[in-house]
C-alpha cells in the first residue's frame, strides 16, 4: 500500500512540473487597499478576481486586526458587464464595512 501513495505523491509532484499544466493556471489580481502606505504591512481589504465560467469572479477578503476577524465577500460578473464598472460600484460599500 506504501509504494501506491509513493507513486500517486511522484506522479503528482511531476504533473506540477509539467509545462502543459503550468500554462492552466487561472490568473488573479489581488490588490491591497489601505490608509497608510508601508508595503510590508499586511492589506485591510483585498480583492482579487477570478475567470469563471460565463464571466468573472470577484471576491473582496477584508481582515480587522482589532478584532482578529476575517470576511469574504463574493460577487458574480456576468460576461457581458463591464468590470471597471462593477469594481467601482462594490468597492466603496465594501471599504464602509472594513472602516466601521
Amino acid at each position: 500500500m506504501k509504494w501506491i501513495k509513493r507513486k500517486l505523491r511522484q506522479w503528482v509532484n511531476e504533473a506540477g512540473d509539467d509545462p502543459i499544466y503550468a500554462g492552466n493556471v487561472e490568473k488573479n489580481y489581488q490588490i491591497g487597499v489601505r490608509d497608510n502606505n508601508r508595503v510590508d504591512d499586511n492589506p485591510t481589504l483585498t480583492f482579487r478576481i477570478f475567470s469563471a465560467q460565463n464571466g468573472l469572479i470577484l471576491e473582496f477578503h477584508s481582515y480587522d486586526e482589532k478584532t482578529d476577524r476575517r470576511s469574504n465577500t463574493t460577487y458574480i460578473i456576468n460576461e457581458g458587464e463591464d468590470i471597471a464598472d462593477y469594481v467601482r460600484q462594490t468597492l466603496p460599500m465594501e471599504m464602509l464595512k472594513v472602516n466601521q
